[in-house]
């Protein structure tokens, strides 16, 4: 555990999927990091909360498109949306 982790930051991020939010079969979730290193969050393209913290986002993202990530599969897929995007600019 880091000694200066912000644990305000932490709580403020769980509270967005605290409350009662309907995500029914369909529902777009998704993460973006600023550069000044905001984690916004949106459903179904609805800001619902910002988090600032550098630290955060890069957890957040490496979680995901680290080293050893949680689900391959999540990686893999984001590679190919990134992919198409960039093919797309």
């Amino acid at each position: 555990m880091n000694p200066n982790t912000d644990y305000y930051c932490l709580r403020t991020f769980d509270s967005y999927f605290a409350q009662d939010i309907s995500l029914p079969v369909g529902t777009s979730i998704s993460f973006r990091q600023t550069a000044d290193g905001k984690l916004i969050t949106e459903i179904n393209g609805k800001q619902i909360g910002a988090v600032h913290s550098k630290e955060l986002c890069k957890a957040f993202f490496d979680m995901y498109i680290g080293d050893g990530p949680v689900s391959m599969q999540a990686k893999e897929e984001i590679a190919r949306n990134v992919g198409g995007i960039m093919r797309r600019c």
